[in-house]
């Protein structure tokens, strides 16, 4: 991957977080993806799973940074 290609997943992903549409949060995975929310915990695997945890812990829109280097 190229770096055009991590900054364009890293805006769709700050897209997904504003949004919180399905349709966004897809886009960023694959299939059968798997999607871990913390060192511990079981990860969410595939689209259903991944969207249906993203929206479960969804933060409200609001001011926030992203910043990457």
């Amino acid at each position: 991957p190229t770096k055009e290609d991590f900054s364009s997943w890293v805006e769709g992903y700050v897209r997904a977080w504003n949004s919180n549409q399905e349709e966004d949060i897809a886009q960023l995975f694959s299939e059968d993806a798997l999607y871990y929310t913390g060192p511990f915990d079981e990860p969410w695997h595939g689209h259903d799973s991944i969207i249906q945890g993203w929206l479960g812990r969804k933060d409200e829109p609001g001011n926030f940074a992203f910043q990457y280097d």
